[in-house]
C-alpha cells in the first residue's frame, strides 16, 4: 500500500495509508422478461373488487 500526509485545514498532518484499486464489477445482461403464468410463486396477484363505502357523506382526513 502506497503512504502518503493529508494536512487539513488545521496544519494537522495526517499519514495514511491508499487503499488498493478495487476491480470495477460489470453488471450481468437483464434476461429476456416472460409473462408471467398465472400459477408461478411471483405472479401479479389480482385485486379484488373495491369495497363500496357505507357512509360516503363522512369522510376521515
Amino acid at each position: 500500500m502506497e503512504l502518503f500526509t493529508i494536512v487539513s485545514p488545521r496544519g494537522l498532518r495526517i499519514e495514511a495509508h491508499r487503499a488498493p484499486d478495487l476491480p470495477v464489477p460489470v453488471d450481468d445482461p437483464s434476461p429476456v422478461p416472460q409473462p408471467a403464468h398465472p400459477h408461478h410463486p411471483n405472479a401479479p396477484v389480482e385485486q379484488d373488487d373495491p369495497v363500496p363505502d357505507k357512509n360516503p357523506e363522512v369522510r376521515v382526513h
